[in-house]
């Protein structure tokens, strides 16, 4: 149920952003064929994120049965281990749609992916805040070395590639189809002679 629910309200999200279709940004830089340059990075992360999503959800479920953690036992730390793991399972499942959304938007060049890409880093520094906050409230939990310092990274990490999304005239570039019909060519950048 949970997995379904995550699902769905992944689909309503998909739904609305994939509807939406922000106008192209001019660009001096002339339209690429494909992906170059730096957006490989995120575009090799857009292929293996479902299947991270999908790894993390199966741990998840084996570490409930393992653990014997069900909304019926009384043993201490139970509630707390449920509402980690579920909340866990849940924004997995978000996480698994909106990864399927976003291949379809790299692979289309809808000028909506640089936007989708940021919302989808903000989601899951949340998640990997909220993961955090979960796990501490569990007395019996072991807690993790340096967590604090992964979340420092990857809000720094998130930061770089915001500005990246934002300012790239590469990505300007790249991204400038829209659902139904395309946008038109970017003219070749004006070479100024110098004396």
């Amino acid at each position: 149920m949970i997995v379904a629910l995550g699902i769905v309200i992944g689909l309503i999200i998909s739904i609305a952003v994939y509807f939406w279709d922000p106008p192209a940004r001019a660009s001096t830089f002339p339209r690429p064929d494909g992906i170059g340059g730096w957006l490989i990075l995120p575009t090799i992360g857009c292929f293996l994120n479902p299947f991270f999503s999908i790894y993390n959800i199966t741990t998840y479920f084996d570490h409930i049965r393992d653990g014997g953690v069900n909304l019926f036992n009384a043993e201490a730390d139970q509630s707390e281990w449920l509402i980690y793991y579920c909340t866990s399972i849940f924004s997995e499942s978000v996480q698994f749609v909106l990864c399927i959304l976003l291949l379809v938007l790299l692979l289309k060049h809808r000028t909506s992916f640089p936007y989708a890409y940021i919302g989808f880093a903000v989601i899951l520094l949340g998640s990997l805040v909220l993961d955090y906050a979960l796990q501490s409230n569990v007395p019996s939990a072991e807690k993790t070395e340096g967590y604090d310092a992964t979340i420092f990274s990857t809000a720094m990490k998130l930061a770089i590639w915001v500005a990246y999304m934002l300012n790239s005239q590469r990505v300007k570039a790249t991204f400038r189809t829209h659902r139904k019909t395309p946008s038109p060519e970017l003219p070749p950048p004006v070479t100024i002679p110098v004396n």
